[in-house]
């Protein structure tokens, strides 16, 4: 994976990443560009590592999410360990409450990894919309219990 050209857009720092930077936030990479055979369309989320954007697999013309490493942690080798260790992490589980990982690559120092586009709200967003019983909280509770359990048998902490 991750063959393909990118877009000329870089996000790179200047900056080294310290501390106090890690939280900054950098522009995101804009609609169109391309990441081996998947087209970014609109940022999804960001942590302090990473954005997911929604995307497109170009091959089959489908929505897929991306998570691309931030620019400033692309060029220190211990970041992109940790995350291409999350990808070989994520390509090694198969449950129904795990989202799927598709590919990997890098382009242009964006190192990235593909994953099945899952459509729905936050657990987040949904305890802000709706007033949950006991018997939601119950159920939210034991399917993460459950996936929780086959990450750990699968030695993964």
């Amino acid at each position: 994976g991750g063959a393909g050209t990118a877009s000329s857009t870089s996000v790179a720092s200047s900056k080294p990443p310290t501390a106090a930077r890690g939280r900054e936030k950098e522009p995101p990479l804009p609609a169109g560009t391309r990441l081996g055979g998947f087209e970014v369309r609109r940022v999804l989320g960001r942590g302090g590592m990473a954005t997911v954007y929604k995307a497109t697999q170009l091959s089959l013309n489908r929505p897929v999410a991306v998570k691309v490493l931030a620019a400033r942690f692309a060029k220190n080798p211990s970041f992109v360990e940790r995350f291409e260790r999350e990808a070989g992490a994520l390509a090694n589980l198969n449950h129904p409450n795990i989202v799927n990982i598709i590919d990997k690559g890098v382009v242009e120092d964006h190192y990235f990894f593909v994953m099945e586009m899952v459509e729905g709200i936050t657990l987040d967003q949904l305890l802000a919309q709706v007033e949950l019983t006991e018997r939601h909280y119950t159920h939210i509770i034991a399917e993460i219990s459950r996936a929780l359990t086959y990450v750990h048998s699968k030695g993964i902490i």
